[in-house]
């Protein structure tokens, strides 16, 4: 049986009390790492503090002096070590280590990094990673953090810690020479390599080297073979990271901790990646940001009175996006709020990463810019990692797999050496990787590639639009095959599936309208908003996708006719869904002729029906429902279930307000049973709340209350907000019926901030219900207004679709 000690019997107490480390550590007045230690028998506790750890944990009084003996018996192998501070702050003195080193000083307070500083001190602890790699781009803050994580682990190790810096080297031969150097060795062995691994094979150390990422590229990228892929540079015979491997084999109770922008992709090696600082969201205000304290303690040293306050804290965390998170990036940015507000900060970061230098004199001049810091990692690549890399920038919000090597030309290996190099980060969505990179290094990269490109060009004169660049060329292509293959499964039983593909790649459809307009390629540009305009229309971009869509038919003149057509049916779409019912008109009667002369009568049965909701609006109720019926007769000869059924559910509408509940109820249920054929969430959604609606004013409560909730559940889940907010209304008619006027006053404001909040208006018959109700409302409730901005406030709280709608469900109840 194993033989019990401290270490044991502290963990064995814990456990039966359900404590973790962290509990059990606040509660004695120590830190996790130091309670850590203690269990996996690296140190011993002080008398003071072993007492107070078995008071905390109840040892019995028959057992606590074996408690006690145990705590205080020499560490196995280690003879006497560190003593633990006691919980008043006074440290027992510790043994005097084999030599003395001196961490070099940390000017100024560590903002953020405590989870990263706790993680890396618990890596450290286990003997089992005997080699931790601290990875990160450059200026994440990779030597302030492990100078940190020194300064607490030094007591944890008999012979202390050593800090060696590489960036003086310049050459993989002089790291055992500076090691040597750093340990006081005598000087001038033959052989300093055999000296440094002789004197460290059995000492309890940590090893901290910073910078290592100057020894694994002994030449200058530069000078490499302009073919060579990743896989061939200099790791592959890199003498620094194969010294490191044979230092680890030699030595048994070594920990070494490494910064470098690069992995050393050695066997036993543990990889810790450094990303930025913690960013302001919706969830997550200013005062609770990292980055944004940074910048607040950077700017307050160039202006003392500078402030956080409602005027500048959208700019300033504006910034912080800009930079995403970067340490470097932040010092850089507030160091300028002596000279400019933070909005003019935020507006030069958009476009100018030269902006991103100002730093002190003392400071190293590898880190005085952000041009700096990426110029020397710009040299560490070779050739096909540079081109790569130019041509990644393209993308925005990142790219998955398949889209880095289609429009990039990135093979798998290239892609992992600009992951090793900290500059492409590697993100798991939900059904695949996607590979990222930081925005000031997208605009670095981006420089770089155009620098590249330009030069004489015998062909440019004859090339326009998107074709005087191959990469855009080739992003455009990408995505507009992307988002058509979308468009077609839209309507149906995979249209969650693709909502959430266009959802991930917004961000790229998005930069490829905007490359279309600045490069004039109006058609290009045009073809890919029609595409776009279901999934804008769903989504709740309808402003957006309208004002993108308005840009391209500024140019009709130089647009193919059925283009112009097709985009102004687009157009009306998304002015009815934004509530500018005269613009849509207006886009309608720019369209109907050319569309009903094309003979496409897919189009015109989705364009009359829509030009019915218009008429609905205006209050024509006649030309309204001849304009479904048409759509109707055109959808059944093109045996289109999807429009039949959409346009029932509207001629439903008519009908409610026409007060001809028994027809709308019928119109109501053959749309719900033909949608559900179909699949199509979205539509049924809104077909399940007109039918809800006709059964209320027939008084069949209990199924209106489970049509209503399924319809809220369905809008729900496709993040449709107008939609949701929709279904609220029609449900908080339930509630105005069992007369519960608090919940329908907040009921009324969570609908009004989802409506407000993608600048939407509810559809007529949807319109009524809300006025309605909000009258009766206000007429018996004293406080309607200050329920209606509870519930606005709540709704407030819930970030992104689809919410967590329990609250409401309560209310509802």
């Amino acid at each position: 049986m194993e033989a019990m000690t401290f270490g044991r019997w502290v963990k064995r107490l814990r456990a039966e009390q359900d404590l973790t480390q962290e509990m059990l550590s606040e509660l004695v007045n120590c830190s996790p790492v130091t309670l850590r230690s203690f269990e996996i028998g690296k140190r011993r506790p002080s008398r003071e503090l072993a007492e107070r750890i078995a008071d905390v944990l109840a040892v019995p009084p028959a057992e606590r002096e074996e408690f006690l003996r145990l705590a205080r018996l020499p560490v196995e192998g280690q003879g006497a070590t560190p003593a633990t501070p006691e919980p008043n702050g006074q440290r027992a003195p510790n043994p005097t280590p084999t030599f003395h080193a001196t961490l070099p000083p940390v000017i100024g307070p560590m903002i953020g990094r405590e989870a990263e500083q706790n993680a890396l001190c618990t890596l450290l602890l286990d003997d089992s990673n005997r080699l931790v790699t601290l990875t990160g781009a450059g200026g994440m803050g990779k030597t302030r953090l492990a100078l940190a994580v020194a300064t607490i682990l030094t007591p944890q190790f008999t012979d202390g810690v050593l800090f060696v810096p590489m960036a003086p080297l310049g050459a993989a031969a002089l790291l055992p020479e500076a090691i040597a150097g750093a340990l006081q060795l005598p000087p001038g062995s033959s052989d300093p390599s055999q000296q440094v691994l002789t004197a460290l094979a059995t000492r309890h150390l940590l090893l901290v080297l910073d910078g290592f990422e100057e020894l694994l590229h002994p030449q200058a990228a530069g000078e490499q073979d302009a073919g060579q892929d990743a896989s061939q540079d200099a790791g592959d015979d890199s003498s620094a990271a194969t010294w490191i491997k044979l230092l680890v084999q030699h030595t048994t109770r070594l920990q070494l901790l490494i910064t470098s922008r690069e992995r050393l992709r050695l066997s036993r090696e543990r990889s810790f990646e450094l990303d930025g600082l913690s960013l302001p969201t919706a969830a997550a205000p200013p005062t609770m940001s990292d980055a944004v304290l940074l910048f607040l303690e950077r700017a307050q040293q160039a202006a003392p009175d500078f402030r956080l306050e409602r005027s500048n804290e959208k700019a300033i965390a504006r910034i912080c996006h800009l930079v995403d998170g970067i340490p470097l990036a932040i010092e850089l940015a507030a160091a300028w709020v002596n000279v400019l507000s933070p909005q003019e900060i935020a507006t030069e970061l958009e476009s100018n990463i030269d902006f991103l230098t100002r730093a002190n004199r003392d400071t190293p001049p590898r880190h005085r810019s952000m041009r700096a810091v990426f110029d020397h990692s710009w040299a560490l690549l070779n050739q096909a990692e540079r081109a790569t890399l130019g041509l990644l920038a393209a993308f925005r919000g990142g790219c998955n797999r398949e889209a880095a090597q289609v429009v990039a030309k990135a093979s798998l290996p290239l892609l992992a050496g600009l992951i090793d190099k900290s500059l492409v980060r590697r993100r798991q969505a939900e059904s695949q990787a996607r590979y990222e990179l930081h925005e000031v290094v997208r605009q670095f990269a981006t420089e770089k590639r155009q620098s590249i490109v330009t030069g004489p060009n015998p062909a440019g004169p004859m090339l326009r639009g998107l074709e005087q660049d191959t990469i855009w060329l080739a992003h455009y292509t990408y995505f507009y095959k992307l988002v058509a293959t979308a468009r077609s499964h839209l309507y149906g039983r995979d249209q969650l599936q693709w909502l959430a593909i266009l959802d991930e790649e917004h961000a790229n459809v998005r930069a490829a309208l905007d490359r279309s307009l600045g490069a004039q390629d109006f058609a290009r540009g045009l073809q890919l908003a029609i595409q776009l305009e279901e999934y804008w229309y769903v989504r709740g971009h309808h402003r957006e996708g309208l004002q993108r869509l308005l840009a391209f038919l500024h140019h009709e003149a130089t647009l193919p006719a059925g283009e112009v057509a097709r985009g102004f049916v687009a157009a009306a779409i998304l002015a009815i869904a934004d509530g500018n019912y005269p613009a849509a008109r207006t886009y309608i009667e720019r369209c109907v002729a050319p569309i009903r002369q094309s003979g496409d009568r897919a189009t015109l049965a989705r364009l009359l029906r829509y030009w019915g909701l218009i008429a609905l609006h205006e209050a024509d109720y006649v030309a309204a429902e001849a304009l479904a019926n048409e759509a109707i007769e055109l959808a059944i000869a093109l045996n289109n279930h999807y429009e039949w059924a959409t346009t029932l559910s509207h001629l439903a509408e008519i009908a409610l307000i026409h007060q001809n509940y028994s027809r709308a109820q019928t119109l109501g249920e053959q749309a719900v049973q033909m949608l559900r054929r179909v699949e199509d969430k979205n539509q049924l959604a809104g077909a399940l709340r007109r039918l809800a609606q006709a059964r209320i004013q027939q008084g069949q409560w209990e199924k209106a209350r489970h049509e209503a909730l399924e319809s809220l559940a369905l809008n729900n889940e496709v993040r449709d907000q107008r939609g949701t907010a929709a279904s609220i209304v029609m449900l908080t008619t339930l509630v105005a019926a069992r007369e519960e006027w608090p919940a329908v006053a907040q009921l009324l404001g969570a609908a009004t901030y989802l409506l407000a909040r993608t600048q939407a208006s509810l559809l007529p018959a949807d319109q009524l219900v809300y006025e309605e109700l909000r009258q009766h409302a206000l007429s018996r409730l004293p406080n309607f207004h200050a329920l209606y901005e509870a519930g606005q406030v709540r709704m407030a709280q819930e970030q992104n679709p689809p919410y967590h709608l329990d609250w409401v469900y309560r209310l509802l109840a």
